[in-house]
């Protein structure tokens, strides 16, 4: 979000080539490989209860450039299995805000959970699974809301189970959900790192500053409050990734797709404050639109998303379908 204020903020380090672990093709290259099952544990650890924290865990879906060139297209989720108890984990960082977001969560909970069953598998030894959304948009509005028991329009962390409706008492247990907004977290662009983290309590908190403000950190020099080990290779595998040529590509074209959104939100932001002040021309919005789209096509998204995602009409996408994008 914008500044507020025209207070200054000291700038100790700043990384601006260092890889954007929001953008999903990075997420998994971190976090959904074996040789990190380490950093996936934490940040598991750090979101789940007491009851569910892992020490062993087997990634089912790892990350791999043979898959990836396959199935380039698909959302690059981190499905995994804690080795000691058997529960399942579905992680997924999402950036776009869809309209259709909590059914097709819901879903992906219901795909993992019924892919359990086999030949040998009984509904008795299906195990609990957990979905983990980490979003870059608002999905609980609590200002839209109506009848909520309780008021939190800034909690960033919401944990859904199944509960009765007039006793709270818990049932059908294999189902959790987790959503995680980075939008309620960072509502602020500090760039002190210490600031930062002088507002870091709990490990959750660390992680996302991690996610969110990484350009701010140097692995080789981490304040003190982030002097765990996991976080430390974590920042050290954003800063030396490497992608070959279509990795590059796709992770180019969602980062487009991200700062598209984030000047969209911008511009939303400037109009409310100051009254319909032009920011930009509607000419050079168009263009970047269509930049995006032509992106999007290039990599095979369908027609009908790439028009909700950019706002273009059916016939200008038409228009870049029959110039070969």
């Amino acid at each position: 979000m914008p500044q507020k204020s025209g207070k200054r903020t000291r700038v100790m380090y700043k990384d601006v080539h260092m890889i954007n672990p929001l953008i999903d093709i990075a997420f998994k290259k971190i976090f959904g490989v074996e040789t990190n099952s380490d950093i996936l544990i934490s940040l598991l650890n750090s979101i789940v209860s007491e009851e569910d924290q892992i020490s062993e865990i087997e990634i089912l879906n790892p990350y791999n450039e043979r898959n990836f060139k396959k199935d380039k297209l698909s959302i690059l989720d981190v499905k995994a299995r804690n080795k000691h108890t058997g529960t399942y984990f579905l992680v997924e960082m999402q950036l776009a805000d869809e309209l259709d977001y909590h059914k097709r969560g819901l879903y992906g909970w219901a795909r993992v959970y019924s892919n359990q069953i086999g030949a040998s598998v009984k509904y008795r030894d299906l195990k609990r699974t957990i979905a983990i959304h980490i979003l870059n948009f608002t999905a609980i509005d609590y200002e839209k809301e109506k009848g909520w028991s309780v008021y939190a329009p800034n909690k960033y962390h919401h944990r859904f189970v199944l509960l009765d409706k007039d006793t709270h008492v818990g049932g059908f247990k294999d189902i959790e959900i987790h959503t995680i907004e980075l939008s309620k977290y960072g509502e602020e662009e500090s760039e002190d790192i210490d600031e930062v983290l002088s507002k870091a309590k709990e490990m959750l908190d660390k992680w996302l500053a991690v996610l969110t403000k990484y350009a701010l950190m140097d692995p080789e020099r981490l304040p003190k409050g982030l002097w765990v080990p996991e976080m430390k290779k974590a920042l050290r595998v954003m800063k030396e990734m490497q992608m070959n040529e279509i990795e590059r590509e796709v992770y180019e074209s969602h980062l487009a797709f991200l700062r598209f959104e984030d000047s969209a939100f911008e511009k939303r932001y400037y109009d409310g404050v100051e009254e319909g002040k032009a920011i930009g021309t509607e000419k050079g919005r168009t263009e970047e639109r269509l930049s995006i789209a032509r992106n999007l096509l290039s990599l095979g998204v369908d027609v009908k998303k790439v028009r909700e995602a950019t706002g273009l009409s059916e016939g200008e996408v038409d228009v870049l379908l029959e110039k070969g994008s």
